[in-house]
């Protein structure tokens, strides 16, 4: 954010000194001891923080966002309100389309662009006003991406943005995050407006009408922003654990894992076991509540706990649930059983909760009775190993790395250039990720190398190279040990 102000702050000098060329050596001797004094004070307010951010213990070191992340605004979006907004104007439908990145930002209102371009064009010879329009179009302008997206469809036509990726500090900025500077700019256009009305208001008539402006402008701003609410909720409670089963819980604050496993979907039991948890007063540590990680779920930001590894146990526990971000669905197996040891005895497992009336824990039950033996207690809807006899040793875990195709959905249309995304995970590091695709004749070539980005692998490949038809999409991961690992298929279908 403080590159982006920055970058701001160097578009503004330079449009003042254009404007003003002439002056400019006189501003800087005037201006040399005042900027010579905040440049020592900035210097030792900021010292440590920069220190701290570039080179501290926890300083970031990965890759930098590419210029491909999903997260960038679309050309309607100022317009068209997102789910947000309850005043929508008739265009509730046209946002279900904008699904370029997974943040509610950039939407400003028609009235309001109305009203602060009347007020524009009123102090449109202001000086002020002229440094304004120009960093908040600037902005808007950086905020759209790399490329334009118009309607929710991505084009090919290239936008400033792609310069911003051969800048340092600046190349890992995402764009929608830049609609903060339009919004500051914007408010400062409603501002400067009012300001300037109010001051050529030499006759009562004027004093009115600006005083009228400032209260039609405070009430477009209320109206066209008002928010929906209330959220429709439905309170629900979780069934408490019962005494038989929370006087059987060993001491010493033990990892537990639960049925349900809590992703943190929108099924709201699976947050119950954090309830038992608070109930217990906290006699145990839970697997899958806090370790929250993000991942793009068709590139809407969904947040589940992070991976386990080996993943199968996990995967099995959330598709009981209906949740598939960890991997299709599996079947209880002897592989399964195997896996399942190894993650007990890998985090140190020493109690398993299972809540029978949940839909699916017919087969998590036949996989903890497999891999444990009995339940040590059952009692009401609940059963629960705890202290099991003969405990897992230690296991050489197999070596693991698999990817998944995230985007372009299954059965999906694409044209012109498209979006690709993967997951990839592996027991080693994810070196690289390749998407291949694979025609009728099951003649198969790679498309698009993938880059590392916060949220997966990312690619844009232009759709226009391959003849129309329907192909199968897959990715290939590779670690730091030459393994690889091919994803299932989706079908899609190339239509331009």
């Amino acid at each position: 954010m403080l590159a982006t102000v920055a970058l701001f702050v160097v578009a503004a000098v330079v449009w003042v000194a254009i404007r003003n060329r002439k002056a400019v050596s006189k501003v800087v001797r005037d201006a040399s001891g005042a900027i010579g004094t905040a440049a020592v004070i900035a210097t030792v307010l900021l010292a440590y923080p920069i220190w701290m951010g570039f080179f501290g213990p926890q300083h970031f070191t990965g890759a930098p966002n590419p210029t491909t992340n999903p997260y960038h605004t679309d050309l309607l979006r100022s317009i068209v309100p997102t789910p947000l907004q309850r005043v929508s104007l008739g265009m509730r439908s046209i946002s279900n389309q904008l699904v370029t990145g997974t943040e509610y930002v950039g939407y400003i209102g028609l009235p309001v662009l109305i009203l602060s371009g009347a007020l524009a064009w009123w102090s449109r010879r202001s000086s002020r006003m002229q440094l304004t329009l120009f960093l908040m179009l600037l902005a808007l302008l950086l905020s759209l991406g790399p490329h334009l997206a118009i309607d929710g469809h991505l084009t090919a036509v290239p936008l400033p943005f792609l310069l911003l990726d051969h800048l340092p500090l600046l190349n890992s900025v995402l764009p929608d995050r830049i609609c903060l500077e339009v919004d500051a700019c914007l408010a400062a256009v409603i501002a400067f407006g009012l300001d300037d009305m109010r001051r050529a208001g030499e006759r009562s008539w004027r004093r009115r009408g600006s005083a009228v402006c400032a209260a039609a402008t405070v009430a477009v701003l209320v109206l066209t922003q008002l928010p929906q609410w209330p959220q429709p909720s439905t309170a629900q409670s979780a069934v408490a654990l019962p005494a038989a089963l929370t006087r059987a819980i060993p001491a010493g604050d033990p990892v537990a894992i639960t049925y349900p496993y809590d992703t943190n979907s929108n099924d709201w039991h699976t947050n119950d076991p954090m309830l038992w948890q608070a109930e217990d007063g906290f006699g145990f540590r839970l697997l899958g509540g806090y370790a929250d990680h993000a991942y793009p779920m068709s590139y809407d930001l969904s947040v589940v706990p992070d991976r386990m590894s080996p993943p199968g146990t996990q995967q099995f526990l959330s598709n009981r649930e209906g949740v598939s971000t960890f991997g299709p669905e599996m079947p209880v197996s002897p592989k399964l059983v195997a896996v399942t040891r190894s993650v007990v005895s890998r985090y140190d497992i020493r109690l398993v909760i299972v809540d029978r009336s949940m839909a699916g824990s017919g087969a998590v039950m036949e996989l903890f009775n497999d891999a444990l033996g009995p339940p040590r207690v059952s009692a009401g809807q609940f059963s629960m190993w705890a202290n099991w006899h003969g405990r897992p040793s230690h296991e050489q875990f197999s070596h693991h790395l698999s990817t998944g195709v995230i985007g372009p959905a299954n059965y999906a249309k694409v044209s012109g250039t498209a979006i690709l995304g993967a997951l990839s995970t592996g027991f080693y590091r994810v070196t690289k990720v390749e998407f291949i695709l694979t025609d009728q004749g099951h003649h198969s070539k790679v498309i698009a190398p993938g880059q590392p980005a916060l949220y997966g692998w990312f690619a844009r490949w232009d759709t226009t190279s391959e003849p129309n038809g329907t192909y199968s999409l897959q990715s290939i991961a590779y670690d730091a040990f030459g393994a690889s690992s091919l994803s299932t298929s989706n079908t899609i279908t190339i239509n331009n």
